[in-house]
């Protein structure tokens, strides 16, 4: 992807000369400034490239976009910088000393000792439509799944990665609505893993698959699925393995001893709109398996999120509340830890797969994070000039690591004071969109309580944390 630039300039020179006996259409994309603000340490969800450490941070973004009537390119390149202040970490499992405390994931806890100014490709991606066939090639950020706040295989959490991916576009039958693609991409390592230079690349495959039947009104269902394995060991019937329905792959021989991570989720989401009301779930599954596990262990290595939200009209015009609630569970299964003796077992982390399932050190999948639990309370205001609402979050972050910790640590001795070593974040705030012309003004002032921190007993911790966003559509 080092010449995606130069690549796009050509792809731009030809529409200009493909165009000449069609219309062809362009625009500037919106331009958008971001700043954040963490008081204690770092904070923050599905910001895509942005890291939010503890300072100040902020994002730049604005591009353009071309499209003919086969052909589309958006250039939306973003410049971010983070402050970066020093905190406290737990040590590091990792080569490097800012590294996770797990192995199997590059998931750096802080993005080294120093500030950051980075560049990224963003939402650019260049674009060949013909009906509802689509071929696309860029950097745009792939989500997939109904959460609000937490799409366990494929959200935007971190930054878009490379990709390749051929489907089928907004396909519409007497049966229903088909969405459908297939993902070749490549994840990069952050600089606070190792350094190995033989061990930079990760492969990943996927597909996300929608479809919302006729004769259910309301009603979409989904399957998602990601293949990921060391550059090393890559092989070239990766995307074959994608197609198998048992979800077994090719390598291996069964439960979780596989050269190759793979992780699966499946979705349903049910809107009634005569009373504003939404459910949605989504399945979440890792781990290399066979049908008999899947009969004998069908929690083995599985998660999920669920919520709702409902829309309550108010007796003013053009004003509504809308109340939602999200549950998102990711705490490993307990074959995992008790039978199979894994270290760590973490979802998203992978014995093989150097990195996990992230890039560039951050995860491609749920915010909520390997072994961790969060709750996500929301109600909001809609009036005419935009919205203001209020939050409150619980996350309890990676469970799992203490309950192994404790489980083989000889000198533990099981007792009620050791819930006290239970790390939990609580944190409330409010937000607001404001719609002022052309220009949207965005913002959020939040308080989190970290309780038992780095899971040492009242060692809690207050971090405050505030956000400005400006968003100008020309």
């Amino acid at each position: 992807m080092k010449h995606l630039l130069l690549i796009l300039l050509f792809c731009f020179s030809s529409f200009c000369l493909s165009s000449r006996e069609q219309e062809t259409y362009f625009a500037l994309a919106p331009l958008k400034v971001f700043t954040s603000f963490n008081s204690a340490y770092d904070y923050g969800q599905n910001d895509g490239a942005l890291w939010q450490g503890r300072g100040i941070n902020g994002t730049f973004s604005s591009g353009f976009i071309v499209k003919t009537e086969y052909l589309e390119l958006s250039f939306i390149p973003l410049v971010w910088f983070s402050q970066n202040l020093d905190y406290e970490i737990m040590p590091s499992v990792t080569e490097n000393e800012y590294g996770y405390i797990s192995g199997g994931i590059d998931f750096p806890q802080r993005m080294g000792p120093d500030s950051i100014f980075a560049f990224s490709w963003g939402e650019s991606v260049l674009r060949l439509n013909w009906k509802v066939l689509t071929l696309g090639i860029g950097t745009e950020t792939l989500v997939a799944g109904p959460g609000a706040y937490n799409q366990l295989l494929f959200s935007g959490n971190a930054e878009g990665f490379p990709h390749i991916d051929l489907g089928i576009n907004n396909w519409i039958t007497r049966a229903g609505r088909i969405d459908y693609s297939l993902i070749w991409g490549l994840l990069d390592e952050s600089s606070f893993y190792d350094s190995n230079p033989d061990n930079n690349s990760t492969y990943l495959g996927g597909l996300i698959f929608e479809y919302s039947p006729s004769f259910i009104r309301g009603l979409t269902l989904g399957f998602n699925r990601a293949l990921i394995i060391d550059g090393q060991d890559f092989e070239p019937l990766l995307s074959l393995s994608l197609l198998d329905p048992t979800l077994t792959g090719l390598w291996g021989d069964g439960y979780g001893y596989d050269l190759a991570n793979q992780l699966a989720s499946a979705t349903a989401m049910w809107n009634f709109p005569s009373v504003g009301f939404t459910a949605y779930l989504e399945y979440f599954k890792e781990d290399y398996t066979k049908l008999r596990s899947l009969v004998t262990v069908p929690g083995h290595a599985a998660g999920y999120t669920a919520g709702f939200s409902q829309v309550i009209d108010l007796p003013w015009p053009e004003k509504y509340l809308t109340l939602g609630f999200e549950h998102t569970d990711m705490e490993q299964s307990r074959d995992y830890e008790l039978a199979l003796s894994v270290v760590p077992g973490l979802y998203y982390s992978h014995h093989f797969v150097d990195h996990g399932y992230t890039h560039k050190g951050q995860l491609i999948g749920g915010a909520v994070g390997p072994g961790g639990n969060m709750q996500t309370l929301k109600v909001d205001y809609y009036d005419t000039w935009g919205r203001v609402g209020a939050l409150l979050r619980r996350h309890a972050n990676n469970l799992d690591y203490l309950y192994h910790e404790a489980w083989t640590d000889p000198a533990w001795v099981p007792s009620f004071d050791n819930r006290n070593r239970i790390p939990a974040e609580i944190t409330y705030g409010i937000d607001w969109e404001i719609t002022l012309l052309e220009f949207i003004l965005s913002g959020e002032v939040s308080v989190s309580h970290y309780l038992n921190r780095h899971y040492i007993k009242s060692n809690d911790l207050v971090n405050v944390h505030g956000s400005l966003g400006l968003t100008y559509h020309f």
